[in-house]
């Protein structure tokens, strides 16, 4: 399945913090005064994002940006809601301390390829994201490594372009433990 990028291309600020739970009630009512729910929020405000991110057998990504390097690049697969009729490959990066994403919708069969590492369909897709990712599996040795998994309560205000999110009940584990067994892997993007 092939399906057209969103390479926007398009770069913006990105700002994390993190607050206590007596700040957060107050944002919330706050925001929700002047801002909308996002569209992708259930009934109760929030959605389910799980993401698989690449690195390297020396854990280049994690490090660069752990040492808060300015200019680094991550891919990683994400999906919402356990939603697996849309399935996005991401090239998230910062440069200057700016952030740009890229993004293609792969199908579940293509998922479970990368994540068993057949890649070869990667370099034959046209969105030129995937083939990057083809790219950085092959020279850097980029390999899906690490599930997180989270609720995301996010607020839009469409005439500044801004967008705020919460993100609660986050947990980061490495693929193998969070899958169980490598044979297990498929169940991973579908569990809940």
């Amino acid at each position: 399945m092939i399906q057209k990028t969103d390479n926007l291309g398009k770069f913006r600020h990105e700002y994390k913090l993190a607050i206590n739970m007596s700040d957060y009630f107050e944002l919330c009512v706050r925001l929700a005064a002047v801002m909308k729910r996002d569209i992708n929020a259930g009934h109760d405000g929030r959605y389910r994002v799980r993401s698989i991110y690449f690195d390297n057998i020396y854990n280049k990504v994690l490090n660069e940006k752990i040492d808060g390097l300015d200019n680094r690049i991550k891919y990683r697969i994400r999906l919402y809601n356990n939603d697996t009729s849309v399935i996005r490959l991401e090239k998230k990066s910062r440069i200057r301390g700016l952030i740009s994403k890229k993004s293609a919708v792969i199908s579940s069969t293509e998922c479970d390829s990368i994540l068993r590492g057949d890649i070869g369909f990667l370099k034959d897709r046209d969105d030129g994201l995937s083939g990057e990712l083809y790219a950085g599996m092959r020279s850097q040795m980029l390999k899906p490594v690490t599930v997180v998994d989270y609720l995301r309560e996010a607020y839009v205000y469409e005439p500044g372009n801004v967008w705020c999110g919460y993100f609660r009940n986050r947990s980061g584990l490495p693929l193998l433990i969070k899958a169980g067994l490598l044979m297990r892997r498929r169940s991973l993007i579908r569990s809940a």
